[in-house]
């Protein structure tokens, strides 16, 4: 029972040190991979097509938002 509960430990720490370790490494940039491989405008793009595929299948609705 103790070689559980010591493993469930050591795997919730582990956890913890990977989300850490990511949030302060300089290592992963802040833009998608597409964004640096084809540009800005190619990523641009590919995300309106993402979107209007979201609104094409009903998975968004396209009602203003209120600017209140």
């Amino acid at each position: 029972m103790a070689a559980i509960a010591i493993l469930i430990g050591g795997l919730l720490l582990a956890a913890i040190y990977y989300d850490i370790a990511r949030l302060v490494s300089t290592h992963q940039s802040r833009c998608p991979p597409l964004a640096r491989v084809r540009g800005r405008r190619a990523a641009l793009e590919d995300e309106e097509r993402w979107c209007v595929g979201l609104l094409l299948h009903g998975r968004i609705d396209n009602t203003p938002t209120s600017d209140a």
